[in-house]
């Protein structure tokens, strides 16, 4: 008789399989013992709502089918990525009830979701007390929202659900929220995303939060909107954070309602709070010049409109950064490793930004002043800078005389032609740099 290898060495080997789904699927039928390894790989992560016009409601009801054949299989469910279509098929209180039929589910990612108010975002999240990761991606505040068929949740009570998410907690421990992220869409006044805020600082989730990205679109009414009490600021538990993500609307009215040196204070007066983020890792920032490239377009000799000064153009934005991060005092942020930029404009608005690039290098890469002698970088861990131009999603489909291929031909001319040599400082000092387009 030969002999025969542990399941734990067998299983090992099945976790290289990660990506090969067919030879997955084949394992699992060799024996009922490598069933559970198999399906972790199979099951772990589960996407609804594939392609341009993803038909959720035959998904859904195909995966419950699945679900009432094996139920056993809920429990393998760790991540869950869901696009509710467009216009959104699935509000908040949908995906509560639907993310319930797996207990173990740790991360979910929605994608084209309707909200009413924000604050069920929070009430969301305590829905689900084994949840660690929310991700929401183009966040839409509809008043009346599609609801998804309800032919599919029939079949969802016979379903054994004899494992619930409360029975799971229990086990787990108190639930710990870490990463939570609100990413385009929303188009909600700076107001709205501020009370998100607000609500976040009051929960019992802003002492395990260590990531927070808040990169949805804000829109301000008036000069009132851009006061420090209304526009989103540095919470209350940064030092715990050890990554950040905020935006910042560059609003450009037809009667220039916005006052410049006041969008340009409450800019600075956020940056100037990174030295309370103590822990962080990773900063990401994201400037918004959305409007601006509008009103420009009907700006042409003939559009008969004046486009104002820019509010907080770019090399504001980056010299400001820059400033706070080499100021005299202790490092803002010691730990620092990576920097990422999101810019919502074409490339050729940062032609004037070389000297920008160059003070944000020597702030980011320079010695500290007490430890000359001992050529200590300021930030000693800082390796990598990323930056990402949203140009297809919002330029793009501004622009009738440009194309899709176009504008990636031209993003890859202005990358060579601008951007890298205004980021040479960077790879001189050995920083990883990253220039991308979407």
């Amino acid at each position: 008789m030969l002999p025969s290898l542990p399941i734990e060495t067998i299983e090992n080997v099945i976790k290289l399989l990660d990506s090969d789904v067919q030879t997955t699927l084949t394992c699992s039928l060799l024996c009922r013992a490598l069933l559970p390894a198999c399906r972790t790989l199979l099951w772990q992560h589960v996407v609804i709502g594939k392609g341009e016009y993803p038909r959720i409601d035959v998904e859904i009801a195909e995966l419950f089918k699945i679900l009432k054949h094996s139920p056993d299989i809920r429990l393998y469910v760790r991540s869950f990525t869901l696009d509710c279509g467009h216009p959104p098929k699935l509000s908040i209180k949908h995906a509560v009830d639907f993310c319930a039929f797996f207990p173990s589910l740790r991360s979910l990612t929605m994608r084209n979701v309707g909200v009413g108010a924000l604050p069920e975002l929070l009430t969301f999240i305590d829905s689900i007390p084994t949840l660690e990761e929310l991700h929401l991606r183009n966040v839409r505040r509809d008043t009346m929202l599609l609801s998804i068929s309800t032919d599919v949740f029939p079949s969802c009570k016979e379903i054994d659900k004899s494992t619930s998410t409360s029975d799971i907690a229990r086990k787990r421990g108190k639930p710990h929220l870490r990463a939570f992220s609100v990413v385009q869409g929303l188009g909600a006044q700076s107001t709205a995303l501020r009370e998100l805020l607000s609500a976040l600082e009051r929960s019992r989730h802003s002492s395990s939060l260590e990531s927070l990205d808040m990169l949805a679109v804000t829109r301000t009414k008036g000069r009132g909107d851009c006061s420090p009490n209304t526009l989103p600021q540095v919470p209350s538990f940064a030092p715990r954070l050890t990554h950040l993500g905020f935006a910042f609307d560059q609003f450009v009215g037809m009667d220039d309602l916005i006052d410049a040196n006041s969008s340009r204070a409450n800019l600075q007066r956020f940056l100037s709070d990174l030295k309370r983020c103590s822990s962080l890792r990773s900063l990401r920032l994201q400037f918004d010049c959305a409007h601006a490239f509008v009103m420009r377009q009907f700006a042409g000799p003939k559009g008969g409109v004046a486009l104002p000064v820019p509010l907080t153009e770019p090399s504001f934005f980056l010299n400001a950064l820059a400033d706070v991060l080499s100021a005299p005092d202790a490092p803002p942020c010691p730990d620092l490793e990576r920097l990422s930029f999101i810019f919502l404009n074409p490339v050729d608005w940062l032609s004037e930004c070389g000297p920008s690039f160059k003070h944000l290098a020597q702030a980011c890469t320079g010695l500290d002043g007490a430890e000359r002698s001992s050529m200590q970088r300021r930030y000693p861990k800082f390796g990598s800078l990323q930056l990402r131009f949203m140009i297809t999603a919002i330029v793009t489909p501004l622009s009738q005389e440009m194309s899709l291929q176009e504008a990636h031909e031209e993003f890859v001319r202005d990358r060579k032609r601008l951007l890298l040599p205004m980021l040479a400082p960077f790879e001189r000092r050995g920083i990883v740099v990253n220039v991308s387009m979407d």
